[in-house]
């Protein structure tokens, strides 16, 4: 496991450090958004890095052996979700049921920060108690923040989402979602049995529950690589959607007698970039020609059930699914 760790962190921060400098070099931190949501990755870079307490050591041991580490990560953790929120409430209409998430994400990093200020300078209890107990509060406020923000709003997007490419990245917020709840179960009961004073199980506990962070790591990278590295990957799906409407396209033009109105025929159109700008464009052709089809009997069966399907107020994906059946 720990050569995966290695291989998933140099993968993630190479592409990150990639899709950052091609950001800057385009301009694209001009917009608030925008800075807000690399800020939001960076963090959770920073959170990754630092995934174990192996890793927290070597930092630590800078430090005199203080948790400065385990107080980095939760601020980085901390503060990547409180901008998530920060980032919906500036494009949800509903935001208002979760208003609340604002005073606790501050409420929660300005309390970390004054107790680990304090247990610097005063370290009253054994480090590993400290260290299990703050994590635990730290993975109660993140799974509230997920369960009420993250979680449903992937979900939605998810559902709403018509790219197959965009698809997969929400699939993968969900993925990293619910890993992330998964280990916390461990996390917090970790904390609650060092209050409780029963240690025998904590370290088998914990074992348990950190697999699914896996799944956190691999969802996470999935998210970072670029859109075109999954449109690559869906366009064959694509072309044969295109062709099947050209298809449709065509029998209209013949039963119409209508002269072949496509401004470009090279084949650019068929580049990924373009495609689906082609498949849009044959899809209004059939929806605004197939009326002069009528005046002959196979164009007159096309055209019914063409309007068939425009009256039955389907999506644009369903609306473009239903037509290339017609061939």
């Amino acid at each position: 496991m720990k050569w995966v760790y290695i291989i998933l962190l140099g993968a993630s921060w190479g592409i990150f450090g990639l899709r950052l400098g091609r950001a800057i070099w385009l301009g694209r931190f001009r917009e608030v958004l925008s800075r807000r949501i690399w800020l939001q990755v960076f963090l959770g870079m920073v959170a990754f890095t630092f995934f174990g307490q192996a890793a927290e050591q070597i930092l630590d041991s800078a430090f005199l052996g203080r948790p400065i580490t385990l107080y980095i990560k939760s601020i980085a953790l901390l503060g990547m979700v409180y901008l998530y929120y920060l980032t919906l409430r500036d494009i949800d209409s509903n935001a208002d049921r979760y208003r609340y998430l604002h005073g606790l994400g501050l409420g929660t990093i300005i309390s970390f920060s004054l107790i680990f200020g304090y247990y610097f300078w005063f370290p009253a209890v054994p480090e590993y108690d400290f260290r299990l107990v703050m994590i635990a509060y730290r993975e109660t406020v993140m799974c509230i923040f997920i369960v009420a923000a993250l979680l449903p709003n992937s979900w939605m997007f998810l559902q709403h989402e018509r790219v197959s490419s965009m698809k997969i990245r929400h699939a993968a917020s969900i993925m990293c979602c619910i890993g992330y709840l998964l280990t916390s179960v461990g996390s917090i009961s970790a904390g609650i049995l060092v209050l409780l004073g029963h240690y025998e199980p904590i370290e088998a506990l914990i074992q348990i529950f950190l697999l699914p962070m896996y799944f956190v790591a691999v969802g996470f990278l999935i998210m970072l690589l670029p859109h075109r590295f999954f449109a690559v990957a869906d366009y064959p799906l694509k072309l044969w959607i295109y062709w099947r409407l050209r298809r449709v396209e065509q029998r209209i033009h013949r039963l119409g007698n209508i002269q072949d109105l496509h401004l470009e025929q090279s084949m650019s159109i068929l580049r990924p970039q373009n495609l689906e700008l082609a498949m849009y464009r044959s899809l209004i052709f059939i929806l605004d020609y197939h009326a002069l089809i009528r005046t002959v009997p196979e164009g007159k069966v096309l055209y019914n059930q063409i309007q068939q399907i425009v009256r039955s107020d389907k999506s644009y994906a369903d609306l473009v699914s239903e037509i290339t059946k017609l061939i």
